[in-house]
């Protein structure tokens, strides 16, 4: 009878030991900061009946799953360090799949996570990579902290996420050695070891060091110098920039186009216009860009060039992000405020002739006031007495005939004494005459 009473016994802790089996003892699970992760939990079973819950550190409430929840009106108790970032694959719980999906993680993630069944727990640990960011061109520090004393350091290594080292200390002084792509480009603090700081530090930073995740090896000892497990330290994520340059906006009133240029970007950024139209003062957004992209193949960064109708359009405006360093840069071109080519192209040839005709009738009046004026200073200086007409008339011996007749009947008077003084007298007033207009011309001179 004992030996009955024994068995049964041995069969109920059996029993009771299979329904409190557990998952994995830890399922590691590694993540960038700012990126999803999804935490696994499965059974083999249906769990669409069944009620599990996830929490974090044993405390915060990250998800409850109930099949009497509605989950339209959100989800009773979460805690808010997790409201509207945590989803579940609700189709696959069918499969026995209570996995969950945490977005955009934060440091203040990372931390002990249990998805716990009824009868059967699993428990998760996030470890999240801290984001350093860092710019082409630049150098980066990568900072790590030991407590060191009363700890000794031993020896202690760098290394990136493909097993690349990149610096190597040892107390004994045996070192491995770096990898190319790292030679002459680190940088260590050996007077700080003694006090804990491991930090390193990368200068030139390319392209080719973007989203790699770098972290200390090391092992250290007690005060009597027996050594403790190596362990992994410091664990970082460089995350690698550059700003677009040299932005150059034109119009082609032709095509009715307008084309934006960027250089020497990095990552990949994002390009839209707005235009403000002719009839109104909104600004809208254009749809119909046209953007290509091309990638130095020494650098690595991009240059940009994009395009869209400016049709109808009073002034357009090209914006490039940069979605890792929300750098924003932006170029705004007016547009011509004529209209069609062919109504612009006849206003020009109206404008043209007005103008040389209006040029035309101006030198005609110049020419006119000039002849006129001319015609005035003359009859200004004619004197009554001597009229010029009468001397060329002498000159080319049309004399009237009164005038001859006057000289014929007289011609025996003017060998006269008389006469010959009356002559000279003339004569001497007309030089008289002559030289008072050379005198009033020398005293205008």
């Amino acid at each position: 009878m004992k030996f009955i009473l024994l068995c049964l016994c041995l069969l109920f802790l059996t029993a009771i030991t299979l329904c409190d089996e557990k998952g994995p003892d830890v399922i590691r699970v590694e993540v960038k900061e700012g990126s999803d992760v999804t935490l696994p939990c499965s059974l083999n079973i249906n769990i669409e009946s069944q009620r599990f819950d996830w929490k974090k550190d044993g405390q915060k409430s990250v998800f409850l799953y109930d099949a009497g929840i509605h989950y339209n009106n959100g989800l009773p108790g979460q805690d808010e360090q997790f409201k509207g970032r945590v989803s579940f694959f609700q189709y696959e719980l069918s499969r026995g799949n209570a996995a969950i999906t945490i977005r955009n993680t934060r440091l203040a993630d990372r931390g002990s996570y249990t998805c716990a069944f009824p009868r059967q727990i699993f428990n998760i640990s996030l470890v999240v990579a801290p984001i350093i960011s860092a710019t082409v061109g630049g150098s980066v520090l990568i900072p790590c902290s030991l407590p060191v004393p009363p700890l000794i350091l031993r020896w202690f290594f760098w290394q990136d996420q493909f097993g690349n080292i990149l610096f190597h200390w040892d107390l004994s002084g045996q070192t491995m050695p770096i990898a190319d792509k790292y030679k002459k480009r680190c940088q260590v603090f050996p007077t700080e070891f003694s006090s804990g700081n491991i930090s390193i530090r990368l200068d030139n930073v390319t392209v080719g060091d973007d989203n790699k995740t770098f972290w200390a090896y090391v092992r250290l000892m007690d005060e009597k110098n027996v050594p403790k497990p190596s362990e992994q330290r410091c664990k970082f994520t460089v995350q690698v920039s550059a700003p677009h340059q040299h932005l150059v906006l034109t119009v082609n009133n032709t095509a009715n186009r307008a084309t934006c240029t960027a250089h020497g970007g990095y990552p990949e950024p994002k390009v839209s216009w707005t235009g403000r139209k002719k009839s109104s003062t909104a600004q809208l957004d254009l749809q119909d860009a046209e953007t290509s992209l091309q990638q130095d193949p020494t650098e690595k960064t991009f240059s940009v060039t994009s395009s869209v109708s400016v049709k109808e359009f009073q002034s357009v405006t090209c914006i490039i992000f940069n979605p890792r360093t929300n750098q924003r840069i932006k170029g705004t071109a007016e547009i011509s405020a004529s209209d069609e080519e062919p109504k612009s192209d006849t206003s020009l040839v109206v404008g043209l002739g007005v103008g040389v005709s209006l040029s035309i009738i101006i030198i005609i009046i110049i020419i006119f006031l000039i002849v006129y004026w001319d015609r005035i200073y003359k009859r200004g200086n004619w004197n009554p007495e001597n009229p010029p007409n009468a001397n060329e008339d002498l000159a080319e011996g049309n004399v009237p005939d009164a005038q001859l007749n006057v000289s014929g009947q007289n011609q025996s008077e003017e060998n006269s004494p008389l006469r010959r003084r009356n002559g000279a007298e003339n004569s001497t007033d007309e030089d008289a005459a002559s030289g008072g207009d050379d005198a009033e011309c020398g005293k205008n001179r």
